[in-house]
């Protein structure tokens, strides 16, 4: 830790590194010895009080964890982030090498890539075991170590959480998008308390995994064609090029890893691991009778990631059917004066959309029009109502429990009641 107020007191600027939404990241020089080198964030909003928190954490979780993995902090002065005098920075050690997104896979052998995953999984395990989920890993958080993919380096614990600070609850409010584009997951978008979750650092290193076998960027789980990453075109005419004994391994990690439901995914990194071991160590599994590939079809052709699909599927359903149901119940209760109308059904990608109208057939202006919109988060269905531009959460329930259809119908009527006495 240095108390001074500027990073130009310790270090001279040689070289621009990166600039992010958090800092400004140079290669330094210290002015002491004229012989370490580092890199040194710089912090770009220095009087927004939550990113001086964050880089903070960012200190800390980096000096509290000890590995090879990880840059180590040779210099900063974020102990004095709540006093604005000081421009706050983080000197780490410079590592040589490249980012994993701009590293040449293509002469390394699925063997190769796979090891490559392990050992940044044994880093990301490794603070996991020490209470801190990473939170950002991407590509560009990934640096190559004198471009051997034996040497990993993970940069960037600036949206970290460790579950060892007290104080370290409030810098991701609900209402706060967490993620990156590289991977968004239904679990840290806006509105969703999980977080600070370890099982979304394993789902990114499912999606690195992704990232180096086809160059593609996993982006979304589910697109709006119901595909997950590895399900689309460009992606399976990929992993379709690999040997049978090893391609159905690669799907089954991307089954589970790509998972909507947080709960059937990867639990922890080490199971992961495991997947990537067995893969490594796969051999050919030879079909030789009729009876044999039958089995193996009819195995292809009903997989766990389908059931669940289906499961999904079924649920938004009943989310449709239970919506019309309150829409004619309020009618009905209403009297003969009064009808209702829809507009949308079932939509691609595991959502549910639909314009729901309320009207009295002979007082035009007296009507409702309520968009309900059914999404599942990492593992819960979640239910909105959006009026012009607000919206209600009138349902929250987990997936994986009976869920009380006749609770949900009951909020909804009881919406659509108030709005219409409101007109009165």
């Amino acid at each position: 830790m240095s108390d001074i107020k500027n990073y130009k007191e310790h270090w001279e600027r040689t070289d621009d590194i990166a600039s992010g939404g958090q800092g400004t990241t140079i290669k330094a020089i210290s002015t002491q010895d004229r012989e370490t080198i580092s890199a040194v964030k710089i912090l770009n909003k220095q009087n927004d009080a939550e990113r001086r928190a964050r880089m903070q954490r960012e200190t800390v979780a980096l000096s509290t964890l000890s590995h090879s993995g990880l840059p180590k902090v040779l210099d900063n002065n974020t102990e004095f982030w709540k006093d604005p005098d000081y421009k706050l920075f983080i000197a780490t050690e410079f590592i040589p090498g490249d980012t994993l997104s701009n590293f040449d896979f293509s002469n390394f052998t699925l063997i190769e890539k796979a090891k490559f995953i392990i050992n940044i999984s044994e880093v990301i395990n490794y603070c996991h075991q020490r209470g801190v989920v990473h939170r950002d890993i991407k590509p560009d958080n990934i640096i190559i170590k004198n471009n051997s993919i034996s040497e990993p380096v993970i940069l960037d614990f600036g949206i970290s959480f460790n579950f060892n600070d007290i104080d370290d609850d409030n810098l991701t409010p609900d209402e706060q998008h967490l993620g990156n584009r590289f991977l968004i997951l239904p679990e840290q978008k806006v509105g969703e308390v999980g977080k600070r979750d370890f099982r979304t650092d394993t789902t990114c290193i499912v999606g690195l995994f992704y990232f180096i076998l086809t160059t593609q960027l996993p982006t979304i789980i589910i697109d709006e064609y119901n595909q997950n990453p590895h399900q689309r075109k460009s992606a399976k005419d990929i992993i379709d090029t690999f040997p049978k004994h090893q391609k159905d391994i690669i799907n089954n990690i991307f089954d589970v890893g790509f998972n909507q439901l947080i709960d059937k995914r990867w639990q922890t990194v080490q199971s992961l691991i495991d997947q990537l071991e067995f893969l490594i160590n796969a051999e050919p599994v030879l079909l030789n009778t009729e009876k044999e590939k039958i089995k193996h079809i009819k195995n292809k052709s009903s997989t766990q990631a389908v059931d669940e699909s289906k499961s999904l599927m079924a649920l938004l359903k009943e989310v449709d059917r239970y919506c019309n149901e309150a829409a004619i119940e309020v009618i009905q209760d209403l009297g003969n004066d009064w009808n209702y109308r829809q507009s949308g059904n079932l939509s691609s990608g595991l959502n549910y959309s639909n314009l729901f109208n309320i009207f009295n057939k002979y007082q035009q202006k007296l009507t409702t029009s309520t968009m309900i919109v059914a999404i599942f988060t990492g593992n819960e269905l979640l239910i909105k109502l959006v009026e012009t531009n607000d919206k209600l959460e009138v349902f929250r329930q987990p997936i994986l429990s009976d869920i009380n259809w006749l609770q949900f119908k009951e909020n909804l009527k009881s919406h659509y009641i108030n709005v219409i006495a409101g007109q009165f």
